[in-house]
């Protein structure tokens, strides 16, 4: 459920940023800092989730796929939280 969330978390993100021509970096570029999954960005975070979660890798637990995306999520709660999970691309 975790990446349902996030996925159309990233989808709304980049609506928004478009919709206002903001130029902020995107949801799916953004590194996560800390865990298992430290250095990857979301967007391929999303892949290698959709594959666990799909049963197509094994190099991930669900478990650990579901507590990033639960960290991820929890990083943009009322949209201001910085829980310092992610951090900006260089």
């Amino acid at each position: 459920m975790m990446i349902i969330a996030l996925n159309l978390m990233n989808h709304l993100r980049n609506f928004l940023n478009r919709r206002t021509d903001q130029a902020s970096n995107s949801l799916r570029d953004m590194v996560i800092a800390s865990g298992d999954f430290q250095g990857i960005i979301v967007g391929d975070f999303l892949d290698i989730a959709s594959k666990v979660l799909g049963g197509t890798s094994t190099d991930y637990t669900p478990a650990q796929v579901n507590g990033a995306a639960d960290n991820i999520n929890k990083y943009y709660g009322n949209g201001t939280n910085d829980l310092g999970f992610l951090t900006c691309p260089n």
